[in-house]
């Protein structure tokens, strides 16, 4: 068994080398093996880790009179594990909290050009009122509107005194076709 690395790397052949790498790797193993929220992968990528600290970092520092390697190799990779996953989870927390923001100022975004739109929409809508080319029974319904936004279609039939609400859908859908006609001849006019 190793006493410092001077020895681990002076005194040992390769075989000794190896069995007591072997001995370890079991070991920080069967420590990996209690995390269950960890996959295969992430275990096989924390064993790797763990023996290149245990490596570099643990057998300079190894002293043979305060305790067995073995012991103070099992204490060294827990310790390495543990902040390794406490790593982990504050990157995945961070990594979080930055997706969400994102998605909050998308949402924002979103909910503000939706606003801008609508506002957009009731203008237009309150300006139709005045438009020279719509009737007045289609004046009355786009003022009901107006001053009722989520009436339904049957609550603004039943005011006019249509007895089928699909005479204010009509009305509409001829009304939408009207204005579309005529914004088509504008745009016509102005590109000619």
């Amino acid at each position: 068994m190793p006493r410092s690395r001077n020895d681990f790397n002076n005194n040992f052949t390769l075989p000794e080398i190896n069995e007591e790498l072997i001995k370890i790797e079991h070991m920080i193993w069967s420590i990996l093996q209690t995390f269950n929220n960890l996959s295969r992968e992430d275990k096989e990528d924390l064993k790797q880790e763990v023996l290149i600290y245990l490596w570099q970092k643990v057998f300079p520092r190894y002293d043979s009179s305060k305790a067995k390697f073995s012991s103070y190799a099992y204490r060294c990779s827990v310790n390495f594990i543990t902040k390794r996953l406490k790593r982990r989870k504050n990157i995945r927390l961070q990594e979080e909290k930055c997706i969400n923001e994102f998605y909050v100022r998308l949402e924002e975004t979103r909910q503000i050009k939706e606003c801008e739109v609508s506002n957009e929409k009731v203008r237009f809508i309150e300006s139709l009122p005045q438009h020279p080319t719509i009737k007045k029974k289609e004046k009355k319904v786009i003022e009901h509107i107006i001053s009722n936004p989520y009436s339904t279609q049957r609550e603004i039939a039943e005011k006019m005194g249509y007895s089928y609400p699909s005479a204010i859908s009509m009305m509409m859908v001829r009304l939408r076709q009207k204005l579309e006609r005529e914004k088509n001849a504008i745009e016509k006019a102005f590109n000619s």
